[in-house]
């Protein structure tokens, strides 16, 4: 068994929050390998190829991963290409809103976007 039934259960529920966008996002995909259970891929365009491969061992590893994405997505669309740490404070309040949309869902998250994105930086 690749997960336990209290990490699959956990799994199941954020990505039931998290698939439209995993979904809706060119750059990324989430699959189901037998052998590896969840696998985030992210994807290069236009060569589409992939960069890298992340094992989901845990729902905590695909907050993670799709929190720094989402802020990725606001630093993208600025034209911005730099660092959250330099990110004006119009991006800063841009990412926090779209995270806060997924953390209403699943607030037992927070601290891992408070980790990626401290808001006192």
């Amino acid at each position: 068994m690749l997960y336990n039934k209290e990490e699959k259960q956990k799994l199941e529920e954020v990505i039931s929050i998290l698939k439209e966008y995993i979904a809706d996002n060119p750059f990324a995909d989430l699959i189901w390998s037998e052998k590896l259970g969840y696998v985030y891929l992210c994807i290069s365009f236009p060569q589409r190829e992939i960069e890298m491969t992340i094992v989901i061992d845990r729902a905590e590893t695909l907050c993670d991963r799709v929190f720094y994405e989402i802020g990725q997505d606001v630093l993208d669309e600025a034209g911005n290409d730099h660092a959250w740490e330099n990110a004006n404070i119009k991006e800063k309040a841009e990412i926090w809103k779209r995270l806060n949309e997924y953390l209403e869902l699943i607030p037992q998250y927070r601290y891992i976007a408070e980790k990626i994105y401290p808001k006192d930086k």
